[in-house]
């Protein structure tokens, strides 16, 4: 590891923006736990998969300026508002070795990446895409490249609606008819926020931990390391005698992948 990386742990510690720093500095050092003692993030080729705003891809960056990092999302990235997020948060730019593409989960190029990473993102990813999703992340792999996926919260997790803001109470989604659902999240003037946090909800797949893994093991993804976090919440008697305990009470599934 080189010098950089520490002095760019203490600029980022002193962002105030807690969403901004989960991705920047929580986000960077669970992959490097996870991948760091396969992969030489200083001069690594690192692609960012479903990088949202562009924070981690660009923290990832601005730690290691002789590695190469490319974030891709399915929204275009917003280089200003992100070069003026990480002025004001860290009194910084978008570094060089970062860039942005815009794509749809399909092939994208014939590049090869040491390091693939999807935080939160296979969540959102359709049942019947998955396979293909994880097979095209398999096929950017470098050799000996390591892919890293991180899934949370898990759709019959408490929260797994996303709906946060919206809901304080367990597996609401689950116990609450769809037009209640909506009833809470969608206010008279139906905020673009609003709309757009709906159908999110709408699109996310149903998928559990175990059928992750199966369909990455389908595509032909060898698992390196997996580790499924628990709630300790008691699920309702309504939901128990539905679900297996272990689907609802799984909130996240972190694994590596070769």
């Amino acid at each position: 590891m080189t010098e950089e990386a520490p002095s760019a742990d203490v600029i980022f510690e002193t962002a105030t923006d807690k969403a901004f720093k989960a991705r920047a500095t929580f986000e960077y050092q669970q992959v490097r736990k996870w991948a760091g003692h396969r992969i030489n993030f200083s001069t690594a080729r690192i692609l960012d998969f479903g990088c949202g705003q562009g924070v981690a891809a660009a923290s990832f960056a601005l730690r290691h300026p002789e590695a190469r990092v490319i974030g891709v999302d399915i929204e275009p990235v917003i280089v200003p508002q992100l070069n003026n997020l990480l002025k004001a948060q860290i009194d910084r730019t978008i570094p060089s070795n970062v860039s942005y593409r815009t794509i749809s989960p399909t092939p994208f190029s014939s590049e090869k990446f040491d390091l693939i990473y999807a935080w939160s993102v296979f969540e959102h990813i359709k049942e019947d895409k998955m396979v293909d999703t994880f097979a095209m992340l398999k096929d950017h792999l470098a050799d000996n490249g390591v892919l890293f996926v991180c899934c949370n919260p898990l759709y019959f997790s408490p929260h797994g609606s996303h709906l946060y803001k919206y809901f304080k109470s367990p597996w609401h989604h689950l116990l609450l008819t769809l037009d209640e659902l909506r009833d809470g999240v969608v206010s008279d003037g139906f905020l673009s926020s609003e709309a757009r946090e709906w159908q999110q909800f709408l699109q996310l797949n149903r998928l559990t931990a175990h059928d992750i893994m199966g369909r990455a093991s389908a595509a032909g993804l060898k698992c390196i390391r997996q580790h499924l976090s628990k709630t300790d919440i008691a699920p309702p008697p309504r939901l128990a005698r539905l679900y297996e305990n272990d689907v609802l009470t799984t909130t996240e599934l972190v694994a590596t992948f070769s």
